[in-house]
């Protein structure tokens, strides 16, 4: 049984490999080379899952399917939580992440500066500088897309009652003629 559960260790095929181990560390408990073994093909598979899982991720990230890639990314953590590359990954996905959200929320911006929807201009510009609050940019475009938005309501509200253009006397003259 060994000799098989190191066949299949040697396959990569770490799930029969531990199957037939622990065939034969049932049968015999206290065989320290069927131990040995058992406890190699744990570590190896750890070590393989670990490495696929963390490809995986930075594969999906690559492609910006970033909640695929948080799952990778988790089930590696999963294996082995302390190592270096846990933390370099975390910080690889977190990055393309935000400079996805980014690239996102610029397109939506666009639209809603194109459309002049200045309330949904303004909310794309508060979500923008709430990612990246040193962006100078975006907070003097939203400045100015405040003073927009508050001149469509003004507009809107003059547009709605012309009357209060014209002054009291004008009106009592207009209506005596």
């Amino acid at each position: 049984l060994n000799i098989n559960a190191n066949n299949e260790l040697d396959k990569k095929n770490f799930s029969l490999a531990l199957e037939i181990i622990t065939e034969s560390f049932n049968l015999d408990p206290l065989r320290k080379d069927t131990i040995s073994l058992k406890d190699k093909i744990n570590s190896d598979g750890n070590e393989f899952f670990f490495q696929t899982f963390l490809k995986e991720a930075y594969s999906l990230t690559d492609s910006s399917d970033i909640p695929n890639a948080r799952i990778a990314f988790e089930n590696a953590k999963k294996l082995f939580p302390n190592r270096q590359e846990i933390s370099t990954a975390r910080s690889y996905i977190s990055k393309k992440s935000i400079e996805i959200d980014l690239k996102n929320l610029k397109n939506k911006l666009s639209t809603s500066l194109k459309n002049e929807n200045w309330s949904t201009a303004k909310s794309t510009l508060l979500s923008m500088i709430k990612i990246n609050p040193l962006d100078d940019d975006s907070i003097n475009l939203l400045s100015r897309v405040e003073k927009l938005e508050n001149l469509e309501k003004e507009i809107s509200t003059i547009i709605k009652q012309p009357e209060r253009l014209s002054s009291k006397n004008i009106r009592d003259n207009l209506s005596r003629s």
